[in-house]
């Protein structure tokens, strides 16, 4: 999610749009692929504990939109670039925003450089539905810390927050496996706080 877009910005919206997803019906649109619900996978560090997310409540999330909105109309469209199983997910994701009465509409372009420089780069979009490479060292840092929201970076949510940022430097830093472990999953519950992405696939 673009956070730095003017309907985003509202962190009640973003979580109200994560609790008003059925992510099962989504990633029934990616065949073969494993689902995955943080930036961090068990698979890179062992973490004693993973946030709890919120379940999926249709009718409590089109209540509070509808409340956030005072029933007026929003407009949030879901782009994603013509990739294999990504458009018929990302149809997926904007029918069920506007099941949640919200206007949306999927945009599709070539994953090339006119999509990089007018698109991905300005951050020329709402919600991107996108595929990033987790490395197998966790570092969420390139993805989340504040100073990568330029052009070049690759924090595509737009998403700034002091305490993760800190947090981020620290398990980076730290040769101590505990300790960074702990920073990480301190990151995670941030990260489920305040929605700057959710994890799919």
């Amino acid at each position: 999610m673009n956070v730095s877009n003017p309907r985003l910005k509202n962190k009640e919206l973003r979580q109200a749009i994560r609790q008003g997803i059925d992510l099962s019906a989504i990633r029934n649109a990616a065949h073969n692929t494993i689902p995955l619900n943080y930036p961090i996978m068990a698979s890179q560090i062992a973490l004693s504990r993973y946030p709890t997310l919120p379940e999926f409540n249709h009718d409590a999330a089109a209540a509070k939109i509808a409340e956030i909105t005072n029933g007026g109309a929003i407009q949030i469209n879901v782009t994603t670039v013509d990739n294999g199983y990504l458009p018929e997910a990302a149809e997926a994701l904007s029918e069920q925003l506007r099941g949640l009465g919200i206007a949306s509409q999927v945009m599709v372009y070539g994953e090339n450089q006119d999509f990089i420089s007018n698109i991905l780069s300005p951050r020329h979009y709402d919600i991107l539905l996108y595929e990033i490479e987790l490395d197998v060292d966790p570092d969420p840092l390139p993805f989340y810390h504040s100073s990568q929201i330029s052009s070049s970076g690759l924090n595509l949510s737009n998403y700034r927050n002091s305490l993760a940022d800190d947090l981020l430097i620290g398990a980076r830093e730290t040769l101590d496996t505990n300790l960074r472990a702990r920073k990480y999953e301190t990151f995670l519950e941030h990260w489920v706080e305040d929605v700057p992405a959710i994890g799919l696939f």
